[in-house]
């Protein structure tokens, strides 16, 4: 058992070899009986073992969970910045496309190269920019200063993620929600005489908390969800 964050070390081992020398003196060596007065044999034993480190991160929110992918990519840009490079013959075309951009009023995205994990990168930074970890650690720390002075009681937010008028549509949308970690429903209503379908996520015990729900299902999803106010009865 391990605690959250800390390492554990498995180990164990997986492989063990002799190799066998022979030193000796061309055609000499190969007397019989009298040969081994001129070679020399020796025995080499060799061990080799894997070592499997574990750190867990436990994850309890979408947005921790989108905290933590952009730390493990900034960890892998960090060990592998020199392989990430582009090279010289690419770094002079990506110099032409600046000139070209600028020369044109256009806005300039960096070269990708023909490195397929440099690829990889650039898009995961697109999609989860360096700032965006900062922020999430700041509205965390702003919500847990808050907690520390409101009262435990309060109303509970929920996040109206999609109202849909095809189930298949809505149960899509709920089961991928799921899928990423959030804890939804699905609810029917009556509008008007037709059936409508609700994705509801959540609840969140702050405002703070439903907020930046919000903006990671619109940054990830693509999605345009409202908080919906819960108050307890007294």
């Amino acid at each position: 058992m391990v605690g959250d964050g800390e390492t554990v070390v498995i180990g164990g081992l997986i492989d063990e070899s002799y190799e066998d020398t022979v030193d000796k003196v061309p055609w000499l060596g190969d007397i019989p009986f009298l040969g081994w007065a001129f070679k020399t044999t020796s025995r080499k034993l060799v061990k080799k073992n894997l070592l499997v480190f574990l750190t867990p991160h436990i994850i309890r929110s979408p947005d921790e969970l989108e905290k933590e992918t952009i730390r493990k990519r900034q960890q892998f840009v960090d060990r592998n910045r020199q392989h990430l490079r582009l090279s010289e013959r690419e770094q002079a075309w990506e110099r032409k496309e600046m000139e070209r951009a600028a020369a044109a009023g256009e806005t300039y995205r960096p070269g990708r190269g023909l490195n397929p994990v440099r690829h990889a990168v650039l898009d995961h930074q697109q999609r989860y920019p360096l700032d965006r970890m900062r922020e999430i650690e700041q509205l965390e720390r702003e919500a847990t200063e808050r907690a520390a002075v409101e009262p435990a009681a309060g109303p509970n937010y929920y996040l109206q993620a999609g109202l849909f008028g095809d189930e298949e549509q809505a149960v899509a949308v709920l089961t991928e929600l799921i899928d990423l970690g959030y804890d939804g429903a699905l609810l029917t209503a009556d509008r008007a005489g037709a059936l409508l379908y609700e994705v509801r996520v959540g609840p969140y015990d702050t405002l703070d908390a439903a907020r930046l729900a919000i903006r990671v299902l619109e940054r990830g999803q693509g999605l345009s969800p409202i908080v919906l106010v819960e108050t307890p009865a007294p």
